[in-house]
């Protein structure tokens, strides 16, 4: 495994290029850097911003990437020459989030202006329609598979669904009664599933904006939400421990998994919808069989709660990310473990690149880390 030193403020976001060697970093240093992971160099460095890199994502050609910042411009990168080809002006504070089309056309920004943008990548313009209306903070956000619309979730109850194509806000969810902690769109994006601090998940009809199913969780607060790759189940976990898998059709609690002593701080299904992975403040990861409802195995040597975890594209390794400072690597169908890095301070996100190979993360500092398994097969 192997640590990129190089910018002089906290790491902020991480994407990984297609060519499975590269990936490229936003930091509070005003800089991009593009980083080549088998010399462990940084290879170029992107400068242009005015304030903090927010927000960073790579264009579907793999050849120019797209970054936020508080300086509330967006800007256009040319990854070959280094140079920002462009720079989106138009919201009126800082840019939080962003995300491109599948089709690679159009980007659409989040800002603390409480607005969603989105902007032609062809003509260099923004839309004369901004996703207007909000007068709260978003808490989650979700992209409809077709890449046309958004579902986004507030902290005043409500979950809004947006045309991105004419920036027509189509559908106002009402129903929670509490802030909004997850969303999740099932992949033939006819349903979208929230989650609140209510006590309840929600699954709405896109279509008609209709809320058909309600699953109470009792006394739980459901903390995390994920969704199995034919979109027939949903699973959450909670802060007592409990994970549940619902039925996303019947509206049918199916299983019940217990195994975690404290809340579920991370959830991951493997590619396949066999095993679930979850994490949880209790310090451990737990391995479930889906199909069995069973727990089949709880992997420990975390000494502090776990904040996140991630499955490798062929679903045969997870990786944990602890407030102990470490990131460890797992084998989910034997529970080995296989091999830790240690960073400076408590692990707060982790997820793995398409090769399989690359595992980003992020420490409580700022600090990225960008790191290579070999020897795994």
């Amino acid at each position: 495994m192997r640590t990129l030193a190089g910018h002089t403020g906290w790491v902020t976001a991480v994407v990984a290029l297609p060519d499975r060697r590269r990936v490229i970093s936003g930091s509070a240093d005003l800089t991009l850097r593009m980083w080549d992971l088998e010399r462990g160099q940084s290879v170029r460095t992107l400068e242009g911003h005015t304030n903090s890199v927010t927000a960073v994502v790579l264009m579907p050609d793999g050849c120019r990437a797209i970054s936020g910042s508080p300086d509330h411009t967006l800007r256009v990168w040319d990854l070959k020459s280094g140079q920002s080809v462009r720079t989106l002006a138009g919201h009126t504070d800082w840019v939080t989030a962003v995300a491109v089309t599948p089709d690679g056309r159009r980007a659409i920004s989040g800002s603390a202006d409480l607005t969603l943008r989105m902007w032609d990548l062809e003509r260099g313009d923004r839309s004369e329609h901004p996703l207007a209306g909000q007068t709260d903070s978003i808490t989650a956000v979700a992209l409809m598979p077709d890449g046309r619309g958004i579902a986004m979730a507030s902290d005043f109850h409500v979950l809004r669904i947006w045309d991105l194509e004419s920036g027509q806000l189509l559908r106002v969810l009402t129903g929670h009664t509490d802030w909004l902690t997850a969303v999740a769109v099932t992949p033939d994006g006819r349903r979208v599933i929230s989650a609140s601090a209510d006590h309840t998940l929600r699954v709405w009809d896109v279509a008609t904006g209709q809320s058909v199913r309600t699953l109470a969780a009792h006394a739980d607060l459901v903390s995390v939400v994920a969704v199995t790759s034919d979109g027939r189940c949903a699973l959450w976990g909670s802060d007592s421990g409990a994970l549940r898998v619902w039925d996303s059709e019947s509206g049918e609690t199916v299983q019940i998994l217990l195994g975690h002593r404290d809340w579920v701080t991370a959830l991951a299904v493997t590619p396949d919808g066999r095993r679930a992975i979850s994490a949880s403040a209790d310090q451990t990861v737990q391995v479930w069989d889906l199909e069995a409802a069973q727990l089949v195995r709880t992997l420990e040597g975390h000494t502090d709660l776990v904040n996140a975890v991630a499955v490798t594209p062929d679903g045969h390794h997870a990786i944990s990310a602890s407030a102990d400072h470490t990131l460890r690597v797992w084998d989910v169908e034997s529970g080995n473990y296989i091999t830790a890095f240690s960073g400076e301070g408590p692990m707060l996100h982790c997820t793995v690149a398409p090769d399989g190979r690359t595992i980003i993360a992020r420490d409580k500092s700022g600090r990225g880390h960008f790191l290579r398994l070999e020897g795994l097969d």
